[in-house]
């Protein structure tokens, strides 16, 4: 088991279930990369203001180095696992008609959680005393810890993952989004959940075990090439975007939100729209002194999501990245974990989108590997550059504060940066 600091670190190894790592320390070094990595499109000034100061120069670069230095500070003071948050994290809790135990069967008048309630994030030990039941007393190897749980080995075939805080309820629809989501042709596996179990006031669902290793690690180990990555990388945006419409996925909320993306609207561009402007609400306060003309862009992506919409609908993951793509020794991909972050039923451009802005984020070649992708994407997917374009504002705003709601953390400073990005800003304003 290995965990990379930065966007793409996943504990999900040994072909188990997904689990998302904790983003507080994505990006520390970002403000700095970004500095460079936009230099050719945007003045100091505009990175300035992504870094929350209006500085010129040489002053800048020292002051990004000091941003360094407090985020580092900030990173190592948060809990693992709480979507970036320092804040205690909430578990869902509550009483429902029955409940799984843990061969299965159901007990009347069980505890599932399903209204949230504080509770401390369990330790190794914690969470091993609530999986041994499944390993007959053994102790239980640990696969991974992310955002959303700690993940431990049941036998081949299985794994047992203990949730932070998800309710009995959410993940009875994860599950039949999963179920759906098997039931596609794509060519490679997806999780599936088994079984949902409340142990002790904890959820813990006993899932699929996926074959194949982190297609990231193999990049890194030099076993393949960022071209034969990147390949496979849209092999597997081929698949998804072609598989058709898949109405489970409107059902799935986005991000820490407790509704369906479609609550707001029925339609693709109409609905993430208005999540952009619930972000853009939400945490005005951070975003208006490092977006210039927010107000102007938040109103103009409205018409311009309409615009750029294909008319094509699947399922969108909305958080591919190389880590949560599994591929065997030669490379081809046998597994997509890592579901539920910003996954829906959508344009199949705005997933597209957002892979290729993903696939690096912090590197010092960033912006040339995403605008690389999106030439690769245009071609083999027939996708347009403007809405590519559009679509990477919307993240952006969607995003900005998803793991720090003041905004100190490298990925709000990368969305703000792309925000101000000369080729966006005409995509969207013209």
């Amino acid at each position: 088991m290995s965990g990379r600091v930065g966007r793409g670190t996943r504990f999900a190894l040994d072909g188990a279930t997904g689990v998302r790592a904790s983003r507080a320390t994505a990006g520390v070094r970002s403000s700095a990369v970004l500095a460079c990595q936009y230099g050719a499109q945007a003045d100091d000034a505009t990175v300035g203001r992504v870094a929350g100061r209006r500085l010129l120069g040489a002053d800048l670069r020292v002051a990004l180095i000091v941003d360094l230095a407090v985020l580092t500070a900030a990173v190592r003071d948060r809990c693992h696992g709480c979507r970036g948050s320092a804040a205690p994290l909430l578990v869902p809790r509550g009483t429902m008609p029955e409940a799984a135990g843990p061969t299965g069967d159901r007990r009347a008048g069980s505890e599932l959680p399903e209204e949230c309630g504080l509770m401390h994030l369990p330790t190794h030990d914690e969470a091993a005393r609530l999986v041994r039941r499944w390993i007959r007393g053994a102790d239980p190897r640990p696969l991974g810890r992310g955002m959303e749980g700690l993940v431990y080995e049941i036998d081949q075939d299985r794994v047992a993952k203990v949730w932070f805080g998800e309710s009995a309820t959410a993940l009875r629809r994860t599950r039949a989004f999963y179920d759906a989501l098997a039931g596609r042709p794509f060519g490679f596996e997806v999780p599936r959940i088994h079984e949902v179990h409340v142990v002790e006031g904890r959820c813990v669902t006993i899932e699929r075990r996926l074959g194949g290793s982190p297609l990231a690690d193999h990049v890194e180990s030099g076993g393949v090439t960022v071209d034969e990555a990147q390949s496979t990388f849209l092999d597997v945006l081929s698949r998804l975007g072609t598989g058709g419409p898949l109405p489970e996925g409107r059902a799935m909320p986005v991000m820490d939100e407790e509704a369906s993306l479609y609550d707001a609207a029925e339609d693709f561009p109409m609905a993430l729209h208005a999540l952009a402007e619930r972000r853009v609400t939400r945490f005005r306060g951070v975003l208006e002194p490092a977006v210039e003309d927010l107000d102007k862009k938040v109103t103009a992506l409205r018409g311009r999501l309409c615009e750029v919409d294909s008319g094509r609908r699947s399922v969108v993951h909305g958080d591919l990245t190389p880590g949560n793509v599994l591929v065997d020794a030669a490379g081809s991909p046998t597994a997509v974990l890592d579901w539920g972050f910003l996954t829906t039923e959508g344009d199949p451009v705005f997933d597209a989108s957002v892979a290729a802005s993903i696939f690096d984020m912090y590197g010092e070649r960033a912006l040339e590997t995403e605008l690389g992708l999106y030439a690769r994407i245009e071609e083999r997917l027939g996708c347009e550059r403007e809405a590519l374009l559009v679509y990477r504002a919307a993240y952006a705003l969607v995003t900005a504060n998803a793991y720090d709601a003041a905004g100190e953390d490298g990925h709000f400073a990368w969305c703000a940066a792309a925000l101000n990005r000369p080729d966006i800003v005409r995509a969207l304003l013209g």
